[in-house]
């Protein structure tokens, strides 16, 4: 049942953890192998999942946003409102992480 001991074991780090966002501890366990440490560092825990979740979805909307604008057939870089759409989203961006990061 070494499963179950490291599973519990990751709970038990994610419950003791030293800062509210589990990602911005600094402690990485040496036992692991490099390539898999920071998934372990996560502890599997729901602050994993979320990201995850996150993540998948923006690959899913940017895909789907490529395939909507190559089918109509438009040209981003044509359109006048572009520059005022990058800078929303990019000051967007900006708000939505220093509200999240505090």
């Amino acid at each position: 049942w070494r499963i179950l001991d490291y599973v519990t074991y990751c709970r038990y780090r994610f419950l003791q953890r030293e800062s509210r966002w589990k990602g911005l501890d600094d402690s990485l366990d040496e036992c692991i192998d490099e390539s898999a440490r920071s998934l372990d560092h996560m502890c599997f825990s729901s602050q994993f999942y979320m990201m995850t979740t996150i993540h998948t979805n923006g690959i899913i909307y940017l895909v789907l946003g490529i395939q909507m604008m190559a089918r109509a057939e438009y040209n981003l870089f044509g359109d006048p409102a572009m520059p005022f759409l990058v800078a929303f989203v990019v000051l967007s961006s900006l708000v939505v992480t220093r509200i999240l990061i505090w």
